[in-house]
């Protein structure tokens, strides 16, 4: 008897732990539509955001030739767009017609018999160049017309149309590259430093200032007559202020 009691426990413990096992099993297998089907839709949504964030990152980066800027703010280099939709600036864009040519570089369109024009079509005459233009300009029977801001045969030549003073070099349409010492858009502000003078005799800068080194516009406004190393004599009327008043800095009023 004690033996059968035995056998009766033994076998329902068995019975127990196989139930246990099946309810397990019932929840990681045959349960698949919570664990496996959670972590399925949980995966494809981080790949789903992965895809837009790139998608959205390459609509706002421009990639490939053409793209000026830096890697924080690019744009299309001037002459350049993009397709619609697109981010590679490949598209030339050209102001005039091609009619029945295609626009094949900025501003240059090659036309139905294989010659490049600024355009195409009836009216465009079309011609072949044996000039160079350059900065934009086009060519018409063998001369450039230029655009405005530059001019020469070439149209290499940039244009100041106020000039560049005290040996500055017009470098651009109305842009000058001052030697040192002037600054403005002229080169017309001398901030160059040296000794001030109060008189000039037999074309002689006498009575120096001890102590005192300052701009000529500071020296000829005040009490100077002469300035700098070597002197320069003071103007009769200083310009463009009267005596005893400087230009201001910014705005250019006298004070």
């Amino acid at each position: 008897m004690g033996s059968g009691k035995l056998a009766q426990v033994l076998l329902g413990w068995a019975a127990v732990c196989l139930g246990a096992v099946h309810v397990t099993c019932a929840q990681t297998g045959t349960g698949t539509g919570t664990g496996p089907h959670q972590a399925s839709r949980f995966t494809g949504t981080a790949d789903q955001r992965e895809v837009q964030r790139v998608r959205r990152r390459g609509q706002e980066t421009l990639r490939g030739p053409n793209v000026c800027g830096s890697r924080f703010h690019s744009y299309c280099c001037p002459g350049w767009k993009t397709l619609p939709g697109g981010n590679q600036c490949i598209v030339p864009i050209c102001r005039n017609s091609c009619g029945d040519g295609f626009c094949s570089r900025p501003n240059m369109c090659t036309c139905s018999n294989g010659q490049l024009s600024p355009s195409c079509g009836a009216g465009a005459g079309v011609q072949s160049c044996n000039v160079r233009c350059m900065n934009g300009g086009s060519c018409a029977e063998d001369s450039c017309s230029c655009p405005k801001g530059y001019t020469g045969s070439h149209c290499g030549q940039p244009v100041c149309e106020n000039g560049c003073q005290n040996g500055g070099r017009c470098i651009g349409p109305n842009r000058c590259a001052c030697v040192y010492g002037f600054t403005g858009p002229q080169c017309e502000r001398d901030y160059r430093t040296g000794p001030c003078f109060t008189q000039v005799n037999n074309q002689m800068c006498q009575g120096q200032l001890s102590g005192i080194v300052c701009t000529k516009t500071l020296c000829c406004a005040t009490i100077g007559r002469a300035w700098g190393h070597p002197c320069e004599q003071c103007p009769a009327q200083p310009h463009p202020c009267r005596r005893g008043f400087i230009p201001n800095i910014r705005t250019g009023a006298c004070q």
